[in-house]
Formats: C-alpha cells, structure tokens, sequence
C-alpha cells in the first residue's frame, strides 16, 4: 500500500523506510496503516522518512483492503508541528481503538500538495476528512469534492454547512491575553510571527492582539506558510532592528526566532512568548499561552464517531476554552 511519488525510479519498501527512520519493520507498518499503538515521536520519524525517500500511501489501496467506512483522512501541515502532533497521536490512538484506521496526509500548508492530497485521500474512498486547511473558500472545495462525507475543520469559525463541525479555541482571546501580557511588563516594541493572516485562526488572533495596541504602537507582523518560516524569521532582524518581544503562534516558529537571532543579530534575544500545546512546556521559565489541543482531539473523535456508528448529528461548532498562560 505504499507507492513511490512520480519520478523515482524503484519500488517502495517498508524495508527502506525502517532503516531511514531506525525503526521496525512493524512500527512502519502500522504507521502507514494507521494501526496500532505507536508513540508520535516514532510516528514523525516514520513519515519523515517516507517524505525523504519520495513515499507516499496508496490510499485505494488501503480502502480496498479496509473497506470504505473504517478510515479516517487526516490532513495537516506536518506533525513536525507540535500541535498538530499532539492531535494526530490522539487521532490515531483512539480512532484506532474503535475499529478505524487513520490515514495521514501531510499538506505543508500549500494549496497545490493539499488540493492532490484531498483527492488522493478521497480516491481511497475514506468516511470522514479532518483537516486542518491552507485552502481559500475551503469548506465549499472540500464539500464539491465530497458530497455525502462528514468534514471536520481544525479552526474556529467558518460558513455553515450540512455535515460540517468547526473544531478549535478562541484564537481572539488568545491574542487579546497575550498583548495584555506583553503591555503589562513594559514592552515597547513587539513583533508577532503567525501563519499568514487570512488563514481564519490567524486573523482572528491578530485583530484580538491588535485590539490592545494604540496605532503608534501596532506591533510588527510577519505572517508565512510553515515551509518559509526560517527564512523569513530573519525579517525580525533585519538592519539592526530590536524588539522587547516576540510571539509566535507555535514552537516552530519560536524556534526559527530563537536560530535567526543567534546566526543575524548582535542583540540579545528578545522574551519570547509562545503558543503551544498544554503541558509542552521545555523550559519552565519560558513564557506559554496553553491551548488543550489533545483534550480537542478526544471530542473530536467522539463526535464524529457518533456521526459514523450512530448518525448522530454532529455540532456546526466545537469550541474549547483557552487554557491560557501556565501559572
């Protein structure tokens, strides 16, 4: 089930992809079946290497020996994202659990790879898409795509539609918290790194941050797809220019901050404040805004099992509480 990318010159091998990621033969396996009880981190390990070596899953191969209603399409940017892989391994975990497989398609937030991957996930004849979408006017592509399947969206709003659920946090209130963070220790100068600003989560967060800024003091923003995040990490730096502090919107971009001051810039690296999954926190005295992306996932998987096993219809909106800054 698993079938070399156009262009190479070989056969696939689970042997292959083992001896990449210096996994088992098994583990492999059921990563790309999405069985079994498999830790993420060997899960990442599993599909970078499949990416590396040019791999990708034969989704109609897997539905004609899964069959049709026991599999789940999961696309997301990558699982190298902490968020997204704190989702995923709950996905996997307790979707598998109930009898389904997980089928992961990693999208890089561009909307060439997400648009083929839904059809490549759609052509295996999955029962329900969770995705987490780069798309402009997704909802109505994915339901033109997919007429009759349920479809689960990973933000906060969206138009309404029969047999779709949006599932997230409230990304205004988070940005509005943080900016009140940032302005009550004295921060004059503030720069915030996100995806790009029409992506819905990310708008929504940045007009909660700026909502707290006078105009002469707006914050400098730089919004990117997550292939171009160390790249333009470095516009924070650019000609000498300093900042009391950075958010970012997850650990990569934080990191990505963290590498272009030290490798650009004679300053000192300014407080970083970070968005991040509950309980992912590294260095206690690093500054994180916890979203429970885990405890999302759970009802997610609920939801849409009541859907598929029982017909149960499903909310337009699943909204959690923001957990906020870790006291």
């Amino acid at each position: 089930n698993i079938q070399q990318m156009k262009g190479g010159c070989g056969m696939p091998t689970i042997k292959d992809i083992a001896r990449e990621a210096g996994v088992s033969h098994g583990t492999v396996s059921n990563v790309i079946n999405g069985r079994g009880n498999v830790s993420v981190e060997k899960i990442r390990l599993v599909w970078q290497a499949a990416e590396k070596l040019g791999y990708k899953v034969n989704a109609k191969a897997q539905s004609l020996r899964q069959g049709k209603d026991r599999a789940i399409a999961v696309l997301l940017p990558g699982i190298e994202s902490a968020h997204c892989a704190a989702m995923y391994e709950v996905f996997q975990r307790e979707f598998v659990q109930r009898g389904y497989s997980v089928q992961l398609f990693s999208t890089r937030s561009m909307e060439s790879s997400e648009t083929a991957l839904l059809l490549e996930a759609l052509s295996g004849q999955v029962s329900a898409v969770i995705t987490s979408t780069c798309l402009p006017d997704a909802v109505a592509r994915y339901r033109a795509e997919a007429p009759d399947l349920p479809l689960v969206f990973l933000q906060r709003e969206g138009p309404a539609y029969p047999d779709v659920m949006y599932a997230g946090f409230d990304p205004e209130r988070a940005g509005r918290d943080i900016a009140a963070y940032v302005r009550a220790r004295g921060a004059a100068r503030t720069g915030v790194f996100t995806e790009p600003e029409d992506a819905p989560d990310a708008a929504l967060f940045l007009r909660g941050f700026r909502s707290a800024f006078r105009s002469e003091t707006v914050p400098a923003f730089v919004g990117c797809r997550n292939d171009q995040v160390g790249l333009r990490a470095f516009e924070f730096f650019d000609n000498g220019q300093r900042y009391d502090a950075i958010v970012c919107s997850d650990r990569r971009r934080e990191a990505a901050v963290r590498a272009a001051c030290a490798y650009s810039s004679q300053q000192p690296l300014p407080k970083v404040i970070t968005v991040t999954p509950k309980a992912a926190v590294t260095d206690p005295d690093a500054p994180v805004y916890e979203l429970d992306y885990k405890r999302l996932a759970h009802k997610i998987v609920k939801l849409l099992s009541a859907r598929l096993e029982h017909d149960k219809p499903m909310p337009g909106f699943l909204r959690l509480e923001n957990d906020g800054f870790r006291r």
